[in-house]
């Protein structure tokens, strides 16, 4: 598009989302002109812009401390805090996750172990809540599942939580328990 300005900066109004790992760049190219006259166009010059994933871990433990068998606990009300994870990079991300087992009678996908995407207060939007598991979804212990689409980069909307809900199965043995949740992140756009 055609820009007129009469500064010798200008800031951009619009996010440049065309980004290199799609294959996009964007020409740049500039004609001087003092109202009467105009100059020759400048030697065009490509500008390749390259995402760069950067995702913060902010709350990276979630402790239940002691749940009684048959019974069942979960984050939603910030006792204990879910994960929260903050973008930091400068283009929209997925993230994916999966777990290992946090049962030793239940080694799979289950009921017993589920995880949301949710907001965070004062951040709400920043995700693509629609095509984000948002609900209550069985935790993934073989392969990844994408939890949360599209997370924004932008300082004000740039955060996300995920809430986990755990039952005891009733045939579980006491003890402690623990399970190791891997985030991923890749560009989504």
């Amino acid at each position: 598009r055609f820009i007129s300005t009469s500064n010798e900066n200008y800031p951009l109004m619009d996010y440049l989302k065309y980004l290199k790992d799609k294959n996009y760049y964007y020409n740049w190219t500039v004609l001087a002109s003092d109202g009467n006259l105009n100059s020759s166009w400048a030697t065009p010059r490509r500008i390749d812009i390259q995402g760069s994933i950067d995702i913060i871990l902010i709350n990276d433990t979630v402790s239940f401390g002691t749940i009684g068998m048959g019974g069942t606990a979960n984050t939603t009300t910030n006792s204990p805090y879910p994960f929260s994870l903050r973008n930091d990079g400068n283009c929209f991300v997925n993230l994916s996750m999966n777990a290992t087992p946090l049962w030793n009678t239940i080694a799979s996908n289950s009921s017993y172990y589920q995880f949301k995407a949710d907001n965070i207060s004062g951040e709400e939007g920043a995700f693509d809540w629609a095509n984000s598991k948002t609900g209550w979804n069985q935790m993934p212990i073989s392969g990844q599942t994408v939890a949360v689409v599209a997370l924004n980069f932008s300082d004000s909307k740039d955060s996300v939580e995920i809430d986990l809900l755990v039952t005891v199965p009733d045939q579980e043995a006491a003890g402690d328990r623990e399970s190791t949740i891997p985030f991923e992140a890749s560009l989504g756009e």
